[in-house]
């Protein structure tokens, strides 16, 4: 009995429907509600993608974003001199997202805060404060003098946001500009064989100093910004000459409305808290619900309640130990550890400045 053949039976393609080109809308003119409803779905890394699509995009979706606060801290490992590629480290949930930024290729950052980074390099010193996440620039004209340790006052939207820096350990002055000003200004201080400054931070309306030999100077920003020493009791300042280098050297940090000073005693983690009737700084043993994010530019940021996202309470982070390096030290048992946190570039040439915490501000 011989096999029947199967006749393929060709079917009729059926003709697709025509779209008119009336109703075709290129990706730019997507309603902002729309956006708005994929912006709210992101996280800020994401966002920085979701803005490169288009100017529109860039300026819509502002309804959806969130209090800063409420995102996790973020480890940016800038790019070397070798590429243009960002990496931001969720550390806690182990993920890593890329992009783009080529306002920060070949810039050193000289501080952190309010989630804008200042930034300039060596060759032609303009710096720049710029918002990773929404890609906002402030441009400040040539600085007079080299920059060193960087302090921004408040957001730099906000009305007199100035930009103080601290030179070398040679320099015997520090230089100031506002935003939107065209010229720095230089004022000298007179806290001669008392430098250089190795931790700066912004607390309640002043700057708040704190050098190589312990001691405390303020600077008020106004008219006629000028330095006074602060003096206070309680801390030896012969035992800050032998810790020179990151991130052992001691610094200051704004937390939970205090002004704390922190250093590393032969391994151990000191504590200090400024009690201003006296004035004197106060040994506190622990952090309580809060920790703090320390960057080798000397940009500090304290975060209550990190254990949401993942961080450990009562800890210290410090980003760039070593080549691609993290510390971590917990006050509530006394140990400190060293932590990898992923590979190098392409190059090999993740130096420890180029890592940098950063908080993630979208506005």
């Amino acid at each position: 009995m011989g096999q029947k053949k199967f006749k393929r039976r060709r079917l009729n393609n059926r003709t697709k429907p025509s779209i008119s080109a009336d109703h075709v809308r290129p990706w730019s003119d997507l309603p902002e509600p729309a956006i708005d409803a994929i912006s709210s779905r992101l996280g800020p890394v994401d966002r920085i993608n979701l803005s490169c699509v288009c100017s529109s995009w860039r300026s819509a979706g502002k309804a959806s974003r969130s209090d800063p606060t409420n995102h996790p801290p973020l480890l940016l490992h800038r790019p070397s001199k070798s590429g243009k590629t960002c990496t931001f480290a969720d550390l806690p949930n182990k993920v890593s997202y890329k992009t783009s930024l080529s306002a920060l290729y070949n810039k050193r950052c000289f501080g952190c805060s309010h989630g804008y980074l200042f930034v300039s390099n060596g060759y032609s010193p303009k710096p720049l404060l710029f918002n990773p996440f929404t890609r906002e620039r402030f441009f400040f004209p040539k600085t007079p003098l080299r920059i060193g340790l960087c302090v921004m006052t408040s957001n730099p939207k906000s009305p007199g946001c100035t930009i103080v820096t601290f030179g070398h350990s040679a320099s015997r002055v520090f230089q100031y500009c506002k935003v939107g000003d065209e010229l720095w200004s230089i004022r000298r201080f007179g806290l001669a064989g008392k430098w250089p400054v190795w931790s700066a931070v912004a607390f309640e309306g002043k700057i708040y100093v704190l050098t190589k030999r312990g001691t405390v100077a303020t600077v008020d920003i106004d008219a006629q910004p000028k330095m006074a020493i602060l003096d206070v009791d309680g801390v030896v300042g012969d035992q800050f000459e032998f810790r020179a280098t990151y991130p052992y050297r001691p610094f200051l940090a704004e937390c939970d409305g205090d002004l704390l000073m922190v250093y590393f005693d032969h391994r151990r983690l000191i504590v200090y808290k400024m009690d201003f009737l006296v004035p004197e700084w106060m040994r506190i043993p622990s952090l309580g619900d809060w920790s703090l994010f320390v960057s080798p530019s000397g940009s500090v940021f304290s975060v209550v309640t990190p254990s949401r996202w993942g961080f450990r309470a009562d800890s210290v982070y410090f980003a760039g130990v070593g080549k691609n390096m993290l510390g971590v030290y917990s006050l509530d048992n006394n140990v400190y550890e060293v932590i990898m946190v992923g590979a190098a570039d392409a190059d090999g040439d993740l130096a420890d400045d180029l890592m940098t915490w950063i908080s993630p501000s979208l506005y």
